[in-house]
């Protein structure tokens, strides 16, 4: 969409696989970009293998041209939260 910024956070310390990447490219990844570990994935390019180090990813679009946008998965599964006592 336009104009959108999200941050996610809590992400487990795992590879992260790009499963679909197409965003608007422009110069440096100025226009439309995800950021991992303070690096912007713009385009084509996305984030497969890179690992969110401090559990967080970052999204930022403007106002113009709209791609058919990203999905990012978890290339491992992350730990399994304790089960609740009894």
């Amino acid at each position: 969409g336009r104009n959108e910024a999200c941050t996610i956070s809590g992400l487990p310390t795992v590879e992260l696989e790009t499963v679909a990447f197409d965003v608007e490219q422009c110069g440096s990844c100025g226009c439309d970009y995800l950021t991992v570990n303070g690096k912007k994935y713009c385009g084509t390019s996305g984030p497969s293998g890179a690992v969110a180090e401090d559990g967080v990813i970052e999204w930022r679009s403007d106002g113009s041209v709209v791609e058919s946008g990203w999905k990012i998965c978890w290339a491992t599964r992350p730990p399994s939260p304790p089960s609740p006592p009894p």
